[in-house]
């Protein structure tokens, strides 16, 4: 289901309602799907929450780690989750900032394929999340061992 958005990024999303089956109740339960990663070490993703829902919760399954945001998220607008090293943050579709006691730095997608389910109260179905990272490769050469004096 991930496909190349721009040369290098990874984009999957989620749906409630997809194809005409439901993914899931409206509650808000069980809405999963799977990232893969094709580095070789851990990638930061971007993840945007696309409304109308509230209270969304975003869990890496393997790891357990979650980001909980504690908002209601309007229809038509959207919530960016930016985890990347020196982001690290939340912003609503007007810029304003969200709070969130979630560690976003320990967010991060292993190499390989991996579960990343979420939840949030929507009753009308048509939330989605997407999830959009870049594939990292550990550099083959150690700067350090290379330096010239």
């Amino acid at each position: 289901m991930a496909a190349k958005i721009t040369r290098g990024w990874e984009r999957i999303g989620f749906r409630l309602y997809r194809d005409g089956v439901y993914l899931g109740d409206q509650s808000g339960q069980d809405r999963p799907g799977w990232v893969t990663n094709n580095g070789t070490v851990d990638a930061y993703p971007v993840i945007t929450v696309h409304g109308p829902c509230a209270n969304p919760v975003i869990t890496h399954v393997e790891t357990g780690r979650r980001i909980d945001l504690g908002i209601t998220v309007p229809a038509g607008e959207y919530v960016r989750v930016d985890t990347r090293p020196g982001r690290r943050t939340v912003t609503r579709q007007d810029g304003g900032t969200v709070a969130t006691t979630s560690p976003l730095g320990s967010f991060r997608l292993p190499k390989g394929r991996s579960e990343v389910r979420w939840t949030a109260s929507d009753p009308t179905a048509p939330a989605r999340l997407t999830v959009v990272w870049r594939d990292v490769f550990k550099t083959l050469v150690n700067p350090k061992e290379n330096f010239v004096q």
